[in-house]
């Protein structure tokens, strides 16, 4: 009897080894598939982190080639401005020059033709 109880003792304490081990392995488990979800995680977050700021390096690269859009077009839009005024003071001064060279011919025409001798139809 006493040895059927060592027996069945030592069978007990072999079981709960058993499942102190058993329980180690299931706390290993979880605890190393914690680490890995963690670690995924983070290389989750890092590569996001990248992925934003790839972005907006981007972003702020179409920004500042809309800026140099922007500011192409305005200076083009300047140069075209003064370029239509230029033309237009150019045509006001040739109106100008015109008008005064025509009221000079006729300020010289209607000289000469006073200068001329007067035929009176008298015969």
């Amino acid at each position: 009897r006493e040895r059927a109880n060592t027996a069945a003792m030592h069978a007990k304490e072999l079981r709960r080894e058993k499942e102190r081990q058993e329980e180690e392995r299931i706390a290993k488990y979880i605890i190393d598939k914690e680490v890995r979800e963690a670690a995924y995680e983070k290389q989750m977050e890092e590569q996001k982190a990248c992925k934003d700021k790839e972005i907006a390096k981007i972003r702020a690269q179409q920004e500042k080639a809309a800026d140099q859009q922007a500011e192409v077009e305005m200076l083009r839009a300047k140069r075209s401005k003064e370029e239509a005024d230029r033309k237009a003071r150019d045509m006001a001064r040739s109106r100008a020059l015109k008008q005064q060279r025509m009221a000079r011919e006729l300020e010289e025409a209607m000289a000469a033709r006073l200068r001329l001798p007067r035929h009176t139809g008298d015969r």
